[in-house]
């Protein structure tokens, strides 16, 4: 039988990709070990990333150090990284950018920046859900359910484009961050209801309809101030 391929985007792809380039993930020196770091490169990181104790730190402790999230020098710019780490992250993401890849993992992109799975991972962080919580299988469950398209007028989403996930209820009313009161909808639909519920943005959207088709005194529309996005 067959050995089942890893699925794209996941750590044991990206861990075949690095064998089978033989490549440092670090310098981009040759590697022979076919490992993602050369040995020079793994030297140096358990140098750096270990403390007087041995005890590898992680990257949010090396921040408070005053080290670089990623290297483990002295960082004396502030911020999470060094300006060589920095540099280096925004030519690998401008490099990705041009090429059609995911900024995050480097797999095909298909939701802007983003791969779908990196997507989800960027949308749910907004509202603290993560892999952890169950939040991100929620989003790709409600996804999946909604079949790709607007929950208010049923138009096909492009996940990058024109894709965002609305409150029912929203959130300066109260709302919850849980599947029955979440949903896909377009960008333009969740920007126009604003902190309106459900109710009160259809009927805001019958009463511009009414006004259209002047059936009623304009003047009789009820006017709406300072909507805040939710």
């Amino acid at each position: 039988m067959a050995a089942e391929l890893p699925q794209p985007g996941s750590k044991e792809d990206w861990r075949a990709r690095m064998r089978r380039t033989g490549f440092c993930r670090d310098c981009g020196k040759p590697s022979p070990q076919k490992k993602a770091r050369c040995a020079a490169c793994l030297q140096k990181g358990h140098v750096y990333y270990r403390d007087k104790d041995k005890t590898r730190l992680s990257w949010k402790a090396r921040v408070a150090k005053g080290l670089c999230r990623n290297c483990g020098k002295p960082n004396v710019e502030g911020g999470p990284r060094c300006p060589y780490c920095l540099k280096k992250e925004r030519d690998k993401y401008h490099f990705r950018v041009v090429r059609g890849e995911c900024v995050v993992c480097g797999v095909r992109s298909s939701a802007g920046a983003f791969c779908l799975r990196h997507w989800f991972r960027n949308i749910g962080s907004q509202y603290h859900l993560s892999k952890s919580n169950g939040g991100l299988a929620m989003l790709e469950e409600l996804w999946k359910e909604q079949e790709g398209r607007c929950a208010v007028t049923g138009a096909v989403l492009t996940p990058g484009v024109d894709a965002s996930l609305d409150h029912i209820v929203p959130i300066s009313k109260g709302g919850l961050h849980t599947k029955s009161n979440l949903r896909w909808v377009l960008y333009t639909i969740n920007i126009a209801k604003a902190d309106l519920s459900h109710e009160e943005f259809v009927e805001l959207c019958r009463a511009v309809v009414r006004a259209q088709c002047r059936t009623v005194p304009v003047a009789e529309i009820g006017t709406s101030a300072n909507y805040r996005s939710n």
